[in-house]
């Protein structure tokens, strides 16, 4: 958070990159950060929509346990 309030322009010596170039290094490094949190919400949403009495919730103890 606080790279956000300090942010300046990336540089290389006197080199100032675009802000497509910016924009595109911003896209891959949010790309990759939220696959685990979107993947997990998946997961339990999956876990608690499956049958015909609104998923069986003891599961999400089960696939949430550490191996």
């Amino acid at each position: 958070m606080f790279s956000l309030i300090k942010y300046t322009r990336i540089t290389y010596e006197d080199y100032v990159y675009p802000p497509w170039g910016e924009a595109v290094g911003w896209l891959i490094t949010v790309a990759s950060m939220l696959c685990v949190p979107l993947l997990v919400i998946k997961t339990i949403v999956d876990i608690y929509w499956r049958g015909n009495d609104g998923g069986n919730t003891s599961q999400v103890g089960v696939r949430c346990k550490a191996t």
